[in-house]
Parts: C-alpha cells; structure tokens; sequence
C-alpha cells in the first residue's frame, strides 16, 4: 500500500473531460479590444478600415470591444445592417477632437432589412461626431427598414444626431436606445419617428415638419430632462406614459404632447398638451408658459393627479382647461394655485376642480364656455369672469366660496349670462366687488335683473359696477341694470336695489344700504390664543381651527402660533374665521455684540 490516493478509472476519466471542457472555454472568451478606424471614408463592415489593439488584423469590433471613430479630416462611416443581424460593441467614441467632421451612417438598404448597432457601455459624440439615422427610400414593411443606434449605457452628444425618413411605408426611425442621453450639442428629426427614453438637454432639438420625437420611456418616469437650451418643434415631440421635467430653457412652435404621463414644472418657457387619464402634475406655470389640459379635438376621459405640494400658475403663466365635448377634465387630490391666469374652455362639457381652488390677488379665472365644477373649497382674492351661458357651479363642501376679490358676470342677453350655481347645500361667502359686464351690443332695459348666484349665501358685495345695483333674496343674488348713467357703485351699486326687490314702480331702490363691515386680518404669528382672540374680535374678524401637534410633550410646548390660514392685511367679510397652527415660541434674536474702544 503506497502514499498514493487511487481514483476509481471512471471517476478519472470524468475530471480529465471537465478540465478539458473549462481549458476550451476558457481559449474561446473573447477579450475586449480598441478599434480605431482608419483611411478616410469607407465602410464599416470592410476590417481594412480597422486597427486593433492588441491586433487582430482581419476582424470587427465585436460585443466587448471599444470603438473610435475620430480624425481631423471630414469622413463618412457606412453601417449597413445584414439580415436579422444586430452588432454590438462595449463602447463608442465618435468624432475627434480637433478638425473635420466624422460621421457614423446608418442606413437600411433594400432588401437587407433593419441597419442596428448596440452600444452597451458609454458612448460619446464630440463636437465633431456626427452620427446619422436613415432610413431607406425602398419602403421594407415592418419590421424592416429601421436604423438604430441603441444607446443602451450613458450617452453624452456634443456632436449631431440626426434622423430622416426617406421612404413612406414605414415612419420609424427606432430607438437610440433605453440609456440617457446628455445632450449639449443637437438632436434633429428631419422626418419621420425617432424614438428616445431619457434625454437631458441643455443643448439644441430641433423637430422638423414631419418629423417626431416619440419619447418612450414608460411608468410615468421622466423621459426629458429640459435643464436649458432650446427645444424648436415645428413637427411633433410626444410623451407616451412618460414624464417631462421642464427646470428652464425655451421651447417654441408646437405645443409638447404628454399622453398619460407627467409634467414636473418650474422653469422655462414654451407650451405643453396634457391628455389621458392618470396624469401628473407637480410645479409651477412660470411666466411665459402655457400648459393646456385636454384637447377639444382629442375624445378621451381626461384627470389630472396634482402631487403633494399642489400645482400653481405664476403671474405671467396660464393654465387652460379645454376637455373634448364628450368628456371632461379633472384635477385631483390636491389644491390648485392661480396667480396668473386660468382659462376654461368647456365646450358641452365640465372642467373639475377638486383638491381646492385658490385665486390670488393677482390671478384671474375665466371661465369662457361650459361648467367649472368646484369640489372642494375656494378662495378668489382676485379676478373671477364669467362668459354668457357659462357656469361656476358649487359642490360637496359647505362653506364652498368665498370671494373678497372682483366677481364680472357677462351679460349677452335676458337669458344668457354667467351665473354661480349651487349643487346641494353649498354656501357663498361674498365680498369684494361684482359687475355685470354688457357684451354683444347688448343694452338691457333700466329694472331689468339677472340673477347671477343661486345659492345660499353670506355677506354683501362691498361694491357693484358695471351700471347694475344688487339685490339680495334668500337664495341668491341678483344684479339689477339701472341704466348707462347709473353707473356703479358701493354696496348697492350707487343706490340700486339691494335687499327686498325692486322699489315701488318696477325701477331700482334709491336707498343705498349701510356699507358692509369687512374683517382685515391681522397678524397672528407667536400670539398666544387668548391674545390672537382679542385681536381677531377687534379686527371683526373670528377664530377658526387651532391645530396642535399630536405628541403629548410638542403638544405642552406649542403656546404660541406659528402659522394663520389667511394672510396678514387681507380683507373678507364680518366673522370671518381664521385657523392657527400652534409650536414653540420663537427664539428671540440674540444681540449683537459690540467691542469697546
């Protein structure tokens, strides 16, 4: 018996395949190289054209290998995809450094069907790259006929993308890949579809007529980044079931098309298009924006989720609501934020607001046709008009309306006029000032009332004009023409009817009511409620909802009010009731100290 371990015959022969099998695989793995492209314009598929490092003369770049297209003279790469076959390489590098233009062209070809080249790994385009998707005259049928460039890893563009269509049976032009593309250079669609999943862009994307940017990203992510530059779309640029972030830059001509996805704002200027259920919203219109909510032309069911943190119109920002006949658009879930300008354009249909509605100072709604539906509760400390046969209807929420700001209700004729309507028990608080505003040559006879609001209701207006006094009954309020040279006026509209009806003789009163008490709210901040309540009672105003933290010890240390539902300096009617919200008291400033001499 020797030191040595004998292994049964068959267990052997088993260990000398299995080395055998790994040594075999081990001598096929391919080992990723550079390839440098040389010698002036050629073709891709010609391994002339290539230097490999280490060498490998006679090849192509294969699926782990690193290409370089550069130079400094102008040259043209032509990639012809054969049939079925899809290359791939580990990375890209397109364009020198220095001079010339390099060009990389896809192109399908008859016959030899889709032209398709993976990047995995990084790819870059420098300012003298250019790479070119063209798509053949020959027209293959689906699924031919598509170059691609898929940038499947981070890409980034000084160079030029650009995308054309040359046939007619197919307007693809398919994917530069599911990886993110920073963009500073430009990105062209001449014609046809070039499809993209993220794009960054602080650079150049021009959209041609006939063109279109088809952004494919999925889940509602964002699938375009608008950090600056610009964005010139004279053809089409739609989002499907994607997001568009928009934090500055300019987009011009067509408005941005978003289908089911979402829209992050805060920045920049342009138009967007908002269709489809289940939408996003989150930001704010800035000044020099429109973003538009529904297509008239467009019959889908349309509602738009607002994110946490409500959505606002900045002054110089609009925001239309314009759903197709059929259907109707809604804002969801949280409260929505006017300080520029709202327009409503419902066509034989409704727009709805639900989260809450809030006009300020300086915003304005217009509601020019159909019905504005508000659900929950809102506030117009600026300016509400309502076109002839277009309605504010009031619903689910008591109170639902309260306005210290300027109510204009159009009048075309005896029966056509804005009005304020009411679902169920819903209650106006009014203030400010109304005024009926003639439209259409329309010059109704002196006596004549329009009731305006059917509702239940508190308070008066503080002024009236337009040449209309008011008149208030247990439901509602109506304005009453007292001719072109009665002109307006305060709470009665200069000596119009007010309270009981018309004045014996069919025309308006001549007694104007007392003007209305207001409530100006005064500052609240770090008052304890005993010293808040005293305030309010002086300033005719009441307190509303103290709100108090949840946790026993922030609860015994909230004394003082931190924060006030409404605003300090702004003015509602008498009684008017304003929540707090109660915290510790603010730390007094330390003095500054100050060295002697």
């Amino acid at each position: 018996m020797t030191g040595r371990l004998a292994l049964p015959t068959r267990s052997l022969a088993t260990v000398v395949m299995v080395v055998g099998l790994l040594c075999a695989a081990g001598a096929g793995e391919a080992t990723a190289a550079t390839y440098t492209w040389a010698g002036g314009s050629g073709s891709y598929t010609d391994p002339a054209h290539w230097i490999a490092s280490p060498a490998a003369p006679g090849t192509l770049p294969g699926p782990t290998d690193d290409v370089v297209i550069a130079g400094t003279t102008d040259l043209t790469v032509d990639y012809v995809g054969p049939p079925g076959v899809q290359r791939s390489v580990g990375s890209l590098t397109l364009g020198g450094t220095s001079s010339g233009t390099q060009t990389l062209l896809i192109k399908t070809a008859g016959g030899t069907g889709d032209g398709r080249l993976e990047v995995s790994g990084p790819a870059t385009i420098t300012a003298h790259g250019r790479a070119i998707l063209d798509q053949d005259a020959t027209g293959l049928a689906l699924p031919g006929n598509v170059p691609q460039l898929n940038f499947n890893g981070p890409a980034t563009n000084a160079g030029v993308i650009l995308a054309r269509r040359e046939g007619s049976v197919d307007d693809r032009i398919a994917s530069i890949g599911s990886g993110t593309i920073a963009n500073t250079g430009t990105i062209a669609v001449q014609s046809g579809q070039l499809e993209v999943k993220h794009i960054i862009n602080t650079g150049t994307i021009a959209v041609d007529a006939g063109g279109q940017l088809f952004v494919n990203t999925g889940g509602q992510a964002i699938g375009f980044t608008h950090n600056g530059g610009t964005v010139t779309n004279h053809g089409d640029v739609l989002l499907n079931n994607s997001g568009w972030a928009q934090n500055g830059g300019t987009t011009t001509g067509n408005p941005v098309r978003i289908a089911t996805g979402q829209l992050a704002d805060t920045a920049g200027t342009g138009s967007f298009l908002v269709v489809g259920n289940g939408n996003k919203l989150s930001g704010t219109v800035p000044a020099g924006q429109t973003v538009q909510l529904g297509s008239p032309t467009d019959e889908q069911s349309n509602s738009m989720n607002l994110q946490p943190g409500g959505f606002t119109v900045a002054p110089g920002g609009t925001l239309i609501l314009a759903p197709p006949p059929s259907n109707g658009v809604e804002l969801l879930d949280n409260p929505l934020t006017v300080d520029g300008t709202l327009q409503v354009k419902a066509t034989n249909t409704q727009a709805v607001v639900s989260g809450g509605l809030t006009v300020g100072a300086s915003g304005s709604v217009g509601v020019d046709v159909g019905t504005l539906l508000l659900r929950g509760l809102t506030v117009n400390h600026g300016a509400l008009s309502i076109a002839p046969g277009a309605t504010v209807r009031l619903s689910s929420s008591t109170p639902n309306f309260m306005s210290d700001g300027t109510l204009d209700f159009q009048i075309a004729s005896p029966t056509s006029f804005g009005t304020i309507t009411r679902t169920g028990g819903e209650t106006a608080t009014l203030g400010g000032s109304a005024r009926g505003v003639l439209v259409g040559g329309y010059v109704p006879a002196a006596g004549t009332a329009f009731k305006v609001i059917t509702s239940l209701f508190t308070g008066t207006f503080g002024a009236v004009g337009g040449g209309f006094a008011t008149q208030y009954t247990g439901d509602g309020v109506s304005l009453v023409y007292r001719g072109a040279a009665g002109g307006g006026g305060g709470a009665g509209g200069g000596g119009g009817a007010t309270g009981g009806g018309p004045a014996p003789g069919g025309g308006p009163g001549t007694t104007p009511p007392k003007p209305a008490l207001r409530c100006t709210v005064p500052n609240l901040k770090n008052k304890t409620v005993k010293d808040a309540t005293t305030a309010l009672k002086k300033a005719r105003c009441a307190l509303g909802t103290i709100k108090r933290p949840h946790r026993r010890k922030a609860r015994r240390a909230a004394t003082r009010i931190i924060a006030q539902t409404r605003r300090a300096g702004t003015t509602s009617t008498k009684g008017t009731k304003i929540g707090v919200t109660m915290g510790k008291p603010a730390k007094p400033r330390p003095k500054a100290k100050h060295k002697r001499r």
